[in-house]
């Protein structure tokens, strides 16, 4: 464990930490259990022991115990007068204390704000009769209208819904100001009796607050309100089980330290207990930002931290954390490049904001530890007090990516966390963004393409293929099926608008330059790249390609690369065939491009097949 050493000097900002936490050592931790069992009566019991004294002696007084996997840690609040650097000191002098740490205080990474027209709406005074775009029949699972679930086809969630559905065979914890455990659209999917107040250590079944901001309500809705149920909206895992942790306080204003560890070791108690052996996914929208000076080599954090890798490792829980929403400004707001945690961590799956058109939100922060990006403007969802509601914010782009998680694991139960960010990050696409360009600073992989990911995920685990296909027309039984899918899983070829591949026709001069454009992924530049008329069509120096084609942009690009080189009337030919030698002479050029030796006999074309 790497910790503050006693007798540390560290001394952090006041408004940073909320007392500190002790892990005592073997000895003293073994002459406690069972006793320090985290219920009720363990301070009571605790009392009993020498090291009570100790502490009240240094004016810490016990405020919750928790005999967890790293040992026995006690939160200790500090007397009026002490501060909580002076607490530190005199908790790493006591007999029996092994480690000390402060206890920091973690903010809500809250709502930016949805559509100013976007008003909470009443369930009950839904017309059910508004068509749905999506494979499932609730009302708002729509790609237009208002309200919308744009996000669903944006990211084809909808598309990644016929390769997995959850179900209820994949847990999602959502750590966060609770929710709403009586929503109409939720209910179905909550684990009500096992939802907990980490923050007071009770029931969240029962607590005075279940959801004091809605914050948490709306993000389990993204996650997991119930899909095709005719009602609202759908869930992204397609039915996941959700399990809500309250980890702030009743106000809905801080977590601390302590109620972030408390939620993770409940959910080890509920693994290794069995009550609940399905956990895979943490969603978080928690943030910390550490003041200069104050990180160590594991972050600021380092009980937090070890938690999340514990889940990661031990238990293969992915944790996904929004990736944080910048800061107000003059006019706005400014995002950040700053450093957030947990979300920054290198275990967590740290998520930044989209616009509804696939460009970079401005305010979302961005810096080498974001991982992946998804929609998070005007984003539908559950409300408290049975309502729904429009919201914006990174932590509405983190559910969506822990809802395809949780049906990645779906599809691959033995999947492990390294395999689901593969699949993940591999099949992210570029964002394409001249205003808010952040390819050079952002570590984001690109946006989430759930069916993608899910597909991936599927091809490079092993497990039944027999319902892999992202075609109509391409089965399992195909001597082709691996690599059709294999190149459609890397963005190289997409299919018919009717769901179909033609794997029996012909292939067209423009279908080869988009596929060996798609298989450049773009890396040439964004649209301002290629020259384009006051109406936005692709100038390709060809007279009989039109510019607003699927294939215009890739023909402009062939040409400049040399890739192409039409005929010599100054035509391009893009819905003829493409002959076999017209194919290799194309393929050699981008060979040549990815710098091979074309003229060596010895080069290994096949890598360039998508195959």
């Amino acid at each position: 464990m790497v910790a503050a050493q006693p007798g540390s000097s560290q001394t952090p900002p006041a408004s940073s930490t909320d007392g500190i936490i002790v892990l005592l050592d073997q000895d003293t931790s073994r002459s406690l259990a069972p006793s320090a069992s985290g219920d009720e009566g363990a301070v009571e019991l605790l009392a009993e022991a020498p090291i009570y004294a100790q502490l009240a002696d240094a004016d810490l007084e016990v405020e919750r115990v928790i005999d967890g996997s790293a040992g026995v840690l006690l939160e200790l609040d500090p007397a009026a007068d002490q501060s909580d650097a002076q607490a530190f000191e005199e908790a790493s002098e006591l007999p029996g204390v092994a480690e000390v740490y402060y206890n920091y205080i973690y903010e809500p990474i809250e709502a930016v704000g949805g559509d100013a027209a976007a008003d909470a709406l009443d369930v009950e005074a839904q017309s059910l009769d508004a068509a749905s775009s999506s494979v499932v029949d609730d009302p708002y699972a729509r790609s237009e209208g208002s309200p919308n679930q744009y996000w669903l086809f944006n990211a084809n969630v909808d598309r990644a819904w016929t390769q997995s559905r959850t179900e209820g065979a994949v847990t999602v914890a959502v750590l966060d100001s609770g929710c709403d455990l009586d929503h109409p659209d939720l209910v179905d999917n909550l684990l009500t009796d096992l939802a907990y107040d980490s923050f007071d250590d009770c029931d969240l079944d029962g607590a005075d607050v279940e959801d004091a901001t809605g914050h948490g309500s709306l993000v389990s809705g993204i996650i997991g309100a119930t899909a095709n149920n005719g009602t609202g909206i759908a869930g992204v895992s397609y039915n996941a089980n959700i399990l809500p942790i309250k980890v702030y306080n009743d106000a809905g204003t801080e977590a601390r330290s302590f109620s972030i560890i408390a939620a993770y070791e409940k959910l080890f108690e509920y693994i290794d207990t069995g009550v609940c052996d399905t956990i895979r996914v943490v969603n978080t929208s928690i943030g910390q930002r550490p003041q200069e000076g104050y990180e160590t080599s594991l972050g600021p954090d380092t009980l937090v931290e070890q938690a999340i890798e514990q889940a990661r490792n031990d238990y293969g829980i992915a944790t996904v954390a929004a990736g944080g929403n910048g800061t107000p400004a003059a006019g706005g707001r400014q995002p950040l490049t700053t450093n957030i945690y947990p979300s920054d961590l290198d275990a967590v799956i740290s998520v930044t904001a989209l616009n509804e058109d696939g460009t970079n939100v401005y305010w979302s922060d961005y810096n080498a530890c974001k991982d992946i990006s998804a929609p998070g403007m005007n984003v539908w969802s559950t409300s408290r007090y049975g309502g729904y509601d429009c919201e914006s914010g990174t932590s509405f782009s983190s559910p969506i990516v822990a809802g395809t998680v949780a049906l990645m694991f779906a599809a691959r139960p033995e999947a492990t966390v390294d395999d689901i960010c593969e699949a993940l990050y591999a099949t992210a696409t570029p964002i394409v963004d001249t205003v808010n360009d952040r390819s050079e600073t952002s570590g984001s992989h690109g946006a989430l393409d759930a069916e993608r990911a899910v597909l991936y995920l599927m091809l490079h685990v092993p497990g039944d293929t027999s319902v892999v296909s992202a075609f109509s027309d391409v089965s399992e039984s195909d001597w082709f099926f691996t690599s059709t899918i294999s190149a459609y899983v890397n963005g190289y070829i997409n299919g018919y608008a009717d769901g179909a591949f033609g794997p029996m026709g012909a292939v067209t001069r423009g279908q080869v330059a988009t596929i060996l454009f798609n298989m450049a992924n773009g890396s040439l530049g964004s649209d301002a790249t290629f020259a384009q008329d006051a109406q936005g069509a692709y100038i390709t120096g060809f007279n009989d390609v039109d510019g607003n084609a699927f294939y215009a942009k890739a023909i402009a690009w062939a040409k400049k690369e040399g890739v192409v080189n039409g005929y010599a009337d100054g035509t391009f030919k893009p819905d003829s065939p493409v002959s076999v030698q017209e194919f290799v002479c194309m393929l050699a050029n981008y060979a040549h491009r990815k710098g091979e030796d074309v003229a060596s006999a010895s080069v290994d074309l096949s890598q360039y097949l998508g195959g």
